[in-house]
């Protein structure tokens, strides 16, 4: 060990990098050596050459000896320098990334909140490093719990609030994705959304319309118009009178989280008001079809639940039987968990009376077909001859015959 260390000095990248490997997580003190003297030369061959040395047993070896001797903040100093280059380089592997950022977020957490401005000097460039990573590595800076770093520079009394604010995007960040991935939308994106927006409120306002005058057939053709503005099919081309299910959430470039969530939401509303239309023209399975497509986008949509739970209460004892009374009793209680009132109260009294009187009908039946059975089976045995009839009419010929065989006999002995 000793002849390692006085060595070093000779040492070149690779061979320091290999020393610190082996022995830089025992000892502290040719840890420290092999830092300044990598730091020396790392920084003299990345000014004439660039990175002429392997990435990543690079940044494993300086990542293992700062987590072994993270009590120590020189290793913190020293080894942010060190994986500067290589973390900020044009092309990190993930992995790379991954480690450097796991190692200083291992290293800063324990140290904050600061509790003096003397701190401040020892995080303060490895925090800028790690703000430097987030356009482009958001994902890997998440996994490695930047954010909770970033919020603990910010509850910290003693750091500049330029440096605050600048957390407190890269927080946003990370959280959000890589926002820098998203292309700004263009003229023709923009008039495109705007007439999509146009199509579906006036197909929205037309069905309303429709469904107010009692024309609950076309209230449902505009409401499918307008979802399938949404799928893309365009407001020009009307659907026919069954529930559309597979409009989805438009996700185009030009639209924001914010957008696509209000665009979820008016979607959530148009299955649902489609489904009350169908409730209206008796179609209750389309009617439980277009109520299930709102609920898959908002479970806990309230009419959405209750207008399936009507559809399957008409259901139960035609088509859907047993399975459509059990969905609809489970949709009104949850309804009732989120604070239904008496009408869902009556509808789940009313669903499970039903179920009731399904169960006694079959009870009924069940007694009946058996009664038939057995009747049929009294008079089968009453039409044909019974075993002891059958008995009787064998024992009367045996008899018959034996007086046939005696007369005979006396006859043939007369003679």
């Amino acid at each position: 060990m000793s002849r390692a260390a006085a060595s070093i000095k000779s040492m070149g990248v690779d061979r320091l990098v290999a020393t610190l490997a082996e022995f830089g997580t025992e000892d502290e003190r040719l840890a420290r050596a092999c830092f300044t003297s990598l730091l020396c030369r790392v920084m003299d061959e990345v000014a004439r050459q660039g990175e002429a040395y392997a990435e990543l047993p690079f940044v494993c070896a300086v990542t293992g000896a700062m987590l072994a001797h993270k009590a120590t903040p020189e290793f913190l100093q020293t080894g942010g320098m060190l994986l500067a280059p290589v973390l900020t380089g044009l092309a990190p592997s993930r992995e790379a990334l991954s480690m450097g950022a796991e190692a200083l977020v291992a290293m800063m957490l324990p140290m904050l909140p600061l509790s003096g401005s003397a701190a401040l000097s020892q995080i303060a460039p490895n925090v800028l490093l790690l703000l430097a990573l987030v356009a482009r590595n958001s994902d890997v800076l998440l996994d490695a719990g930047a954010v909770g770093l970033f919020e603990a520079v910010q509850r910290s009394h003693h750091v500049p609030e330029d440096l605050k604010v600048k957390c407190g995007v890269a927080v946003e960040i990370v959280r959000d994705g890589d926002i820098t991935l998203t292309p700004e939308p263009s003229f023709e994106e923009w008039q495109a959304n705007e007439a999509r927006k146009a199509s579906v409120l006036a197909a929205k306002a037309r069905g309303t319309a429709a469904f107010r005058r009692g024309e609950w057939e076309l209230a449902a053709r505009e409401y499918g118009a307008a979802l399938e503005v949404y799928a893309g099919a365009g407001a020009g081309t009307p659907p026919p009178p069954r529930a559309r299910r597979t409009a989805p959430v438009y996700s185009g470039p030009a639209l924001t989280s914010e957008e696509r969530e209000e665009q979820r939401a008016e979607q959530v509303v148009l299955h649902s008001n489609c489904a009350e239309a169908f409730l209206r023209l008796d179609e209750y399975q389309a009617a439980r079809e277009c109520a299930t497509a709102a609920l898959e986008l908002d479970p806990a949509h309230g009419k959405s639940l209750h207008r399936r739970a009507r559809a399957l209460r008409q259901l139960g004892p035609w088509i859907g039987g047993d399975a459509a009374l059990v969905g609809a009793e489970a949709d009104l209680l949850e309804l009732t968990r989120l604070g239904g009132g008496a009408a869902v109260a009556e509808l789940l009294a009313e669903v499970r009376e039903v179920q009731a009187r399904m169960r006694a009908a079959r009870g009924e039946a069940h007694h009946s077909h058996v009664s038939q059975f057995l009747e049929r089976e009294r008079e089968a045995r009453l039409a044909g001859p019974t075993p002891y009839q059958g008995l009787q009419r064998s024992g009367t010929e045996a008899l018959y015959r034996s007086i046939q065989f005696a007369l005979r006999s006396l006859c043939t002995a007369a003679n």
